[in-house]
């Protein structure tokens, strides 16, 4: 199926699809397998995203993958319930999804919020929670090729943020001695109006046990959308 036949479709339900929209159009897609209205996303070999309306349509979009080990991003929960079913969990994260409403105003920064660089890699990196031997490379390249928001304090990195490659905002980090000082709602307010700018609508990920975080999406009037997974698995 071509990519921008199922990008007119996924627009359809704009909201519920952000991640895949933006998936489609930042990542490289290898193959687009569609049955019925449903849709499995291959990216990279295993690496996939799916979506659909009903039980039927997703179990035979997943009969026909060949047994191995995959990876699933952003799967909504009754999927996930599928796929749990289906094959083997190796591994999962629960997340809960927020997005920005249109009419939502974003009060200004009251910090000074400049980009991120090549400088900053590192501590992004040492500070991520899933820091792995590849994720360097995606932090360098997401600074690159993404918005990024960064509080400099005394001539030192005090608290940042920057987009994942679905789009999504990410990266919300705090130095410890800076917390409490409103810096990450400043990252935050930042990002999203960058995120706005490019005519696309503010959304993220956290997982359940970031209270600061949930609160703090909350705060500032985003709108939870539900429960997603990120998950590993052997058919």
């Amino acid at each position: 199926m071509k990519k921008n036949k199922l990008l007119k479709y996924l627009q359809k339900e704009r909201i519920r699809n952000l991640h895949l929209i933006n998936s489609l159009i930042i990542k490289e897609v290898k193959n687009i397998y569609e049955f019925n209205n449903s849709y499995l996303i291959e990216y990279v070999k295993g690496k996939y995203s799916i979506y659909g309306n009903d039980k039927n349509s997703i179990n035979k979009l997943l009969q026909d993958i060949p047994s191995g080990k995959y990876s699933f991003s952003s799967v909504e929960d009754w999927i996930y319930d599928i796929l749990e079913k289906r094959g083997d969990i190796i591994w999962n994260q629960k997340i809960y999804r927020f997005h920005l409403p249109d009419n939502i105003y974003m009060p200004n920064v009251k910090n000074k919020v400049i980009n991120l660089t090549k400088d900053n890699i590192d501590i992004v990196n040492n500070t991520w929670p899933f820091k792995s031997e590849t994720s360097i490379n995606y932090i360098g390249e997401r600074m690159q090729k993404g918005p990024s928001s960064l509080i400099m304090i005394n001539n030192e990195p005090a608290a940042w943020g920057m987009l994942h490659n679905n789009g999504a905002i990410g990266f919300l980090y705090t130095q410890t001695k800076y917390r409490r000082k409103g810096y990450a709602k400043d990252i935050l307010i930042d990002l999203s109006q960058k995120v706005r700018e490019s005519n696309n609508i503010p959304f993220l990920y956290t997982v359940a046990e970031n209270i600061n975080s949930i609160n703090l999406s909350r705060k500032l009037s985003f709108t939870e959308d539900g429960i997603y997974y990120w998950t590993g698995l052997k058919f």
